[in-house]
């Protein structure tokens, strides 16, 4: 299994909307991109650098790239990125 973590720090202007709209965006895609195991998007609460966090399962790192290329992710990753201030990702096997 290959376990997916983003976490983004979401500029100030419209930022509480931004970031609910990234969860309702990337919690779409399960179900649409059927390669996604298991997803979960969460909002920081203790006050630290990024604001949005996804944590995602894939089968292994070919599932990913399904998923990374897969349509409906690319106009996400495209919202995201024109609301994103900073960005960090970590991939790793268990």
């Amino acid at each position: 299994m290959l376990k997916h973590i983003v976490a983004w720090k979401i500029q100030e202007e419209n930022k509480a909307e931004n970031m609910r709209k990234i969860k309702e965006m990337l919690e779409s895609l399960v179900g649409k991109i059927d390669v996604i195991k298991s997803m979960q998007v969460g909002f920081n609460e203790n006050g630290g650098k990024y604001d949005v966090v996804l944590v995602t399962d894939f089968s292994d790192k070919h599932d990913h790239e399904l998923y990374d290329n897969h349509p409906e992710h690319q106009a996400v990753r495209k919202f995201i990125r024109s609301i994103c201030v900073e960005r960090e990702s970590i991939d790793y096997n268990y």
